[in-house]
């Protein structure tokens, strides 16, 4: 049975694009959201529909010099990094959903002998090559050395995050310069996302659809910065 449980004193990490490799879980961890405040926590067990529950105090470390307010400055700025990879990454991951279905409306059509156009065609490498396009912007493309591309939004987002939330301190000065810039080009990519679920991928649908073939479903883009707040 459950004997004990370890809490490692953070709070959920951010949507992942894809179900995290266990090694690296195994060895770092996996990843983590930013790191509670100081206060009382109730610890809730669940069992046989009965609930027990117990309070918990986190203190920080008399040994370590910080204020509250700085404290709360962090977890603010930690927070929000962790809501904007989220939504990121649900638009990534829903970018995947409608790229697994379009190959696999392309090879039932090879399949049924169905000859598409060549109007069709046009239409279908634009918009694949338009999609690629916006994912490379958010992320490393797979398949390709890490050194050969440089830091994404995504990438840029994370390792901001884990320098903000890695000491007992209030972002420093040149931190938030980085997140004002970070913000503004976070924005546009949401737009940008947006608009693929929202135009883009109906568009292209009602062409596969005169074509005879079936529309793709289409993922809710979840901006977590609701969530959030």
């Amino acid at each position: 049975g459950l004997n004990r449980v370890s809490w490692d004193l953070s709070m959920d990490p951010a949507f992942q694009r894809k179900p995290p490799d266990p090694a690296f879980i195994e060895f770092r961890g996996g990843p983590r959201g930013p790191m509670v405040l100081p206060g009382i926590y109730t610890v809730r067990l669940t069992f046989d529909h009965q609930a027990y529950e117990e309070q918990v105090e986190v203190d920080i470390d008399p040994l370590v010099q910080v204020s509250q307010a700085d404290l709360e400055e962090q977890f603010r700025i930690a927070s929000e990094l962790i809501a904007m990879q989220s939504t990121l990454n649900r638009g990534l991951r829903g970018m995947d959903v409608v790229a697994e279905q379009l190959e696999a409306r392309r090879q039932t059509a090879e399949r049924m002998e169905i000859e598409l156009s060549a109007e069709l065609k046009a239409e279908w490498k634009q918009h694949v090559d338009a999609a690629t396009e916006l994912m490379d912007a958010l992320a490393r493309a797979e398949g390709k050395p890490f050194w050969s591309q440089g830091p994404r939004l995504g990438e840029q987002l994370g390792n901001l995050f884990g320098n903000v939330d890695s000491q007992f301190a209030a972002p420093t000065a040149a931190q938030l310069d980085l997140l004002a810039e970070l913000r503004e080009e976070y924005e546009v990519m949401v737009g940008e996302l947006t608009r693929f679920f929202e135009e883009s991928v109906p568009f292209f649908n009602s062409t596969l659809s005169n074509a005879g073939i079936p529309e793709v479903a289409i993922p809710n883009l979840k901006d977590a910065r609701a969530e959030s707040d």
